[in-house]
C-alpha cells in the first residue's frame, strides 16, 4: 500500500493496524521505524543484518538479507502462524518499552550532561 506522506495518529495507525511490519533494510544504524515497528506489538519481519538482529532477536522473525525466497518463507510462515506471531508482537511491545524509553533515555543522557558539567 503506498499512503503519500503521513503523520501523526495517521501514521501510527499504519504500525498499529498492520497485519505484518516488514522492514528489508540492507544497510542500517539502529533503526528508529524498526523500534516503532516492535513498540506497537505489529508482528515484524526483518532483514538480519546485525544492526536490526541487535534489537529484534527474539522479537519478530528474520530473513536472509536480499534474499527474496527467504522473506516469502517467513511472511507465509507468519501469516500462517497468527497466534504465535501475536505473542511474540507482544513480547516485542513489552521489551521494546521498557528498553527504549524515551523518557529514561533523555534523563540518562541528561545525567552524563550534568556530570561533565559538574552542574
Amino acid at each position: 500500500m503506498f499512503v503519500g506522506f503521513l503523520s501523526g495518529d495517521e501514521f501510527y495507525a499504519l504500525y498499529a493496524h498492520a497485519r505484518i511490519f516488514v522492514f528489508p533494510s540492507e544497510y542500517e544504524a539502529m533503526s528508529m521505524a524498526l523500534l516503532e515497528g516492535l513498540s506497537f506489538g505489529t508482528p515484524t519481519v526483518y532483514s538480519n543484518i546485525p544492526e536490526n538482529e541487535a534489537v529484534a532477536n527474539g522479537l519478530g522473525y528474520a530473513f536472509e538479507v536480499s534474499n527474496v525466497n527467504s522473506l516469502a518463507k517467513q511472511l507465509d510462515y507468519v501469516l500462517k502462524n497468527r497466534n504465535e506471531a501475536m505473542a511474540i508482537g507482544e513480547k516485542a511491545k513489552k521489551s521494546i518499552r521498557k528498553n527504549h524509553d524515551w523518557a529514561n533515555i533523555a534523563k540518562q543522557y541528561n545525567d552524563v550532561y550534568m556530570k561533565l558539567c559538574k552542574c
